[in-house]
C-alpha cells in the first residue's frame, strides 16, 4: 500500500507538473498574440495618439481567431481601482468620434470622480486601426470575439465592465448583454439601435446607401479625396471634416484612415449595412426565449440617451421601449444623434447615473 500511495504522488506531481507547463505554453502563445499583432503597428500612420503627441492612452492590438482588434485603453491617473467602461462607436464611426469624452475623462479628476479605473475605445473590425474581416461579421459572432479579445488584455481580463454603445453601438451593447449578462455591470445606450429598425421604412433605403458605397469604391483614390474634401461627402457616410467639433487629431486620423487606398472603410460600411437588419432580428430572437421577454435585461443598470421627440417622434417612442427592456433603466433627452461631438458633457453625466445605479 505504501508503494502504491507513492507511486499515486509521483503520478500526480508529474501531472500537475504537465498542466504547468502546458499552462505556460498557452500564456505565451497568448502574449506572443497580441505582441506581435503590437510589432505590426510600431509604424502605423497615422499612429492611434487619438488627442495628438500628448494623448495619455496605450493601444491594444490582441489577436483574436485571426483578427486584430484594435483596443485604445486610458488608465487613472490617481491610480484608483475602479470600474471598466468599454465605448463602441455608431456606424460608420470609430474610436475617433469619442474624442471630446476622451478629454473630458482624463480631465480634473474625471474618472476618479466617476469610479473609474479604466476607460477603452475599441475600433469594429475593419475601422480605424483595426483588421477588416473576409467577411461580415454578425453582432452575436462580433460579441464573442470581442470577448475574446478583452480576455487576452490582462487588466481587462475576468472583470466586468460597463458597455457605452453610441447608435449601432448600442445594438452590439445589448447583443452582448444578452449573451454574456454575468460581464456586463449595466449599459448606456447613446441614442441606440433597436430592434424597432427591422420595420423602420427608413431602412428600405439601404440598397440605394450600398449603391453609393459601390459608387465611391469605384473611384481613383486620389479623386475619391478630393470628393470628401470639397464637401460632396456627409457625416452619414462617416466623412468627419474639419467643421465637425472634436479635436483636430482625432478629425486628421479620422480623414487619414477614411481615404486610405485599402478602401477597408468602405468595404465595412457595406458590410455593417448588410447586416443591420439580419443583426436586429437575431438580437429580437435572444429577447424572445428570455426567461422574461417583457424585461428580458432583468434589472440591468441602463442609461438610454434619445435625440428630440420633435424631429422622430416613431424614433423617439422606440427609445422609451428600449428603456423597458430593463426594470433598472433611466431615459435621458440630448439635442440630436451626434452626442459625443456636440454634448459630450450628457455622456459624462449618464456615465455617472449609470454608475450608481449600479451601487
Amino acid at each position: 500500500m505504501i508503494n502504491n500511495n507513492n507511486n499515486n504522488n509521483n503520478n500526480n506531481k508529474i501531472i500537475i507538473i504537465i498542466i504547468i507547463i502546458i499552462n505556460i505554453i498557452l500564456l505565451n502563445n497568448v502574449n506572443g498574440q497580441i505582441v506581435n499583432a503590437q510589432s505590426q503597428y510600431k509604424n502605423i500612420y497615422p499612429f492611434p495618439n487619438l488627442l495628438g503627441p500628448t494623448d495619455p492612452g496605450f493601444s491594444h492590438f490582441p489577436l483574436f481567431e485571426d483578427l486584430i482588434l484594435h483596443i485604445r485603453c486610458y488608465y487613472n491617473r490617481d491610480g484608483e481601482i475602479g470600474d471598466i467602461m468599454l465605448f463602441d462607436s455608431g456606424l460608420p464611426m470609430f474610436s475617433t468620434s469619442f474624442g471630446n469624452v476622451i478629454q473630458m475623462l482624463i480631465a480634473n479628476n474625471t474618472m476618479t470622480k466617476l469610479g473609474l479605473s479604466t476607460a477603452c475605445f475599441f475600433d469594429r473590425y475593419g475601422y480605424g486601426w483595426s483588421e477588416i474581416s473576409p467577411k461580415p461579421v454578425l453582432a452575436q459572432d462580433f460579441a464573442r470575439k470581442l470577448r475574446g479579445s478583452i480576455q487576452m488584455i490582462p487588466e481587462l481580463a475576468n472583470r466586468k465592465f460597463f458597455y457605452c454603445g453610441w447608435s449601432y453601438g448600442g445594438l452590439n451593447a445589448q447583443t452582448y448583454a444578452m449573451l454574456y449578462p454575468n460581464d456586463v455591470k449595466g449599459i448606456l445606450t447613446i441614442d441606440g439601435t433597436d430592434i424597432g429598425v427591422i420595420n423602420d421604412p427608413k431602412w428600405l433605403m439601404i440598397p440605394r446607401f450600398l449603391d453609393m458605397i459601390n459608387y465611391f469604391k469605384r473611384l481613383p483614390n486620389e479623386e475619391f479625396k478630393q470628393f470628401c474634401r470639397n464637401g460632396s461627402l456627409s457625416i452619414d457616410y462617416g466623412w468627419i471634416s474639419n467643421a465637425i467639433s472634436i479635436p483636430q487629431s482625432c478629425i486628421d486620423k479620422s480623414q487619414a484612415v477614411y481615404y486610405n487606398p485599402n478602401q477597408n472603410y468602405l468595404n465595412t460600411i457595406y458590410q455593417e449595412l448588410s447586416n443591420m437588419i439580419p443583426n436586429a432580428n437575431a438580437l429580437n430572437k435572444l429577447y424572445k426565449k428570455a426567461p422574461n421577454p417583457s424585461k428580458p435585461l432583468g434589472n440591468l443598470p441602463m442609461v438610454v440617451m434619445s435625440s428630440d421627440p420633435d424631429d422622430e417622434p416613431s424614433w423617439f417612442e422606440r427609445q422609451i421601449k428600449l428603456s423597458e427592456l430593463s426594470s433598472n433603466s433611466i431615459q435621458l433627452n440630448c439635442q440630436n444623434h451626434f452626442v459625443p461631438f456636440y454634448q459630450p458633457k450628457l455622456v459624462i453625466n449618464a456615465i455617472e447615473i449609470l454608475s450608481a445605479k449600479s451601487k
